[in-house]
């Protein structure tokens, strides 16, 4: 619901700030009679939900728990409290338990950077967590640096969660309530002081990058990367700390595919996949072939290494960007003739660039103004993942001497 009413409501955090508050106070009676319309005029604070967002809300949540396949969807719109909901999917996940639908929806960006959603069977998802327990050990809490409605986290922070702390008939709530921590309000620096031997931590790229260069004389727990490469300098500082290092290779399309440690070249295919006869092929023992974006180098002991992306997107603090896209958009603002969009360089960040050609000549301080306005355009229709963080003007896009698109320094 964070994640939806965010792209509703661009910059606005009030949700997220109003849950993190409800859960820090352990009030959860009042997160339950929380009215999610903008009808109640007293009682507990209100979302103020209007009746599309209400709707667009409520289609997220009955696609994603599978409430639509049961045809009981239409009640959330006619329940309008936060417990409400939740009794909702709950009822709708018991109905669902052992059948053929049971699974979790997740929503991937597609080739053309619109998101598209991915169904998963909870079996091959839980089969997954199982496997990764057996072979890195059952955690002893599980702290999380990620968001729980994305696959990773959801295999992770909640599977894994229900897995290796199974609720108990006398205990009034889920065994995990104690042992999963929810650190994403927290500084990297804050991290090292929490983390005690045979936890589990899970985190992506940008935040281990972060946090690395702080961690010395670790207990021995367990650090976990995915949703993009981790760079290798960066997977030796983990090492080297005294945690034990894994990457999870995969996506939203695929679920989990290849595991390595931190300190090992290449992963191996988890249970459950096999090579296909294709380079860049992987399927189940059913023949269900995995929808990968990569190409893949084989070593000859059946371990792969991902070889680029065979779409244009690129990974930005974990998730898909287009920049091609991001560029085309750029050109619809009335001040922009043309624009170029890259990664930044290793040594000028790890976010979005971009080059534009102005309609117009303009002077530094007004090139400047440009930059500032755009960056505020950018942030009113984009995810922060997608927004570029530098804005460089000139006559003409940067090219070679051939004429191809080249690279430019900020």
């Amino acid at each position: 619901m964070i994640d939806e009413l965010a792209h509703l409501r661009p910059g606005h955090r009030g949700l997220a700030d109003l849950f993190h508050d409800c859960l820090a106070k352990d009030q959860g009676a009042a997160l339950d009679a929380l009215p999610l319309d903008d009808r109640a005029a007293d009682g507990p604070r209100a979302l103020a939900l209007d009746s599309m967002e209400l709707l667009s809300i409520a289609g997220a949540v009955s696609q994603r728990f599978g409430l639509d396949l049961l045809g009981i969807d239409d009640y959330l719109l006619a329940r309008r409290r936060f417990g409400d909901w939740i009794d909702l999917i709950i009822h709708g996940r018991e109905k669902l338990a052992g059948t053929v639908d049971d699974g979790m929806v997740f929503f991937s960006s597609g080739s053309t950077g619109t998101p598209k959603p991915v169904r998963h069977h909870l079996d091959d998802l839980r089969a997954e967590i199982d496997g990764l327990i057996q072979g890195m050990g059952a955690p002893r809490r599980i702290l999380s640096l990620v968001p729980s409605h994305h696959i990773y986290g959801f295999i992770f922070t909640i599977l894994g969660a229900a897995r290796a702390f199974p609720a108990t008939p006398s205990s009034d709530h889920d065994g995990d309530a104690l042992q999963r921590l929810d650190l994403r309000r927290q500084t990297p620096a804050a991290l090292a002081r929490q983390v005690q031997a045979g936890d589990w931590i899970i985190a992506h790229p940008g935040f281990w990058r972060l946090a690395a260069p702080r961690l010395a004389a670790m207990p021995q727990a367990v650090a976990i990367s995915s949703t993009a490469p981790l760079d290798r300098d960066v997977a030796a500082q983990i090492m080297a700390s005294g945690l034990i290092g894994y990457e999870i290779y995969g996506s939203t399309e695929t679920a989990g595919l290849g595991l390595r440690r931190m300190d090992e070249p290449s992963f191996r295919l988890m249970d459950g996949w096999q090579r296909s006869a294709g380079e860049d092929e992987i399927h189940r023992a059913d023949g269900r072939v995995a929808d990968v974006q990569d190409h893949f180098i084989w070593d000859e002991d059946g371990r792969f290494r991902p070889d680029g992306r065979r779409d244009e997107a690129i990974q930005v603090l974990g998730i898909n960007v287009y920049p091609a896209e991001i560029a085309r958009l750029l050109e619809t603002h009335p001040k922009v003739s043309k624009a170029a969009v890259r990664l930044m360089r290793p040594d000028e960040g790890d976010r979005l660039k971009a080059f534009v050609v102005p309609v117009d000549d303009l002077d530094p301080r007004s090139a400047q103004n440009l930059g500032d306005d755009l960056m505020h355009w950018c942030a009113q229709k984009l995810a922060p993942a997608q927004c570029p963080r530098s804005f460089t003007m000139g006559p003409a896009l940067p090219r070679t001497g051939m004429g191809k698109a080249m690279d430019w320094v900020i």
